[in-house]
């Protein structure tokens, strides 16, 4: 079985399976791999996707993270900054500072 289309016509997959497989998302606003605006204060260059692929976190996590919803763990921020060529210190200082220029908007 090397691909999808062999999967789902030899009749192991449902049907609601295969519309699952097969779906397509309708790209966000912004397009789908636009990185969170803390991402971007830390590193301008740098995607979701690419972080996802180099840390091994998940795209949820790190979206959560980057969005002030998580404080990334000791081993993930280690690796986030690694990836993203800065120190932890720093990592964790400009997250604290995007999420309470976040926080002091959607209060205004």
């Amino acid at each position: 079985m090397t691909g999808c289309p062999r999967v789902c016509d030899n009749g192991l997959v449902t049907k609601q399976r295969k519309k699952q497989l097969h779906h397509k998302a309708a790209p966000r606003e912004g397009g789908p791999s636009a990185p969170p605006p803390a991402l971007l204060a830390v590193c301008p260059d740098a995607t979701l996707g690419e972080l996802h692929r180099k840390t091994g976190a998940s795209m949820s996590m790190l979206s959560k993270v980057f969005n002030g919803k998580r404080t990334p763990s000791t081993r993930l921020a280690r690796k986030m900054a690694l990836v993203l060529g800065t120190t932890v210190d720093i990592l964790l200082t400009k997250l604290d500072a995007a999420k309470q220029a976040r926080e002091t908007l959607t209060a205004e």
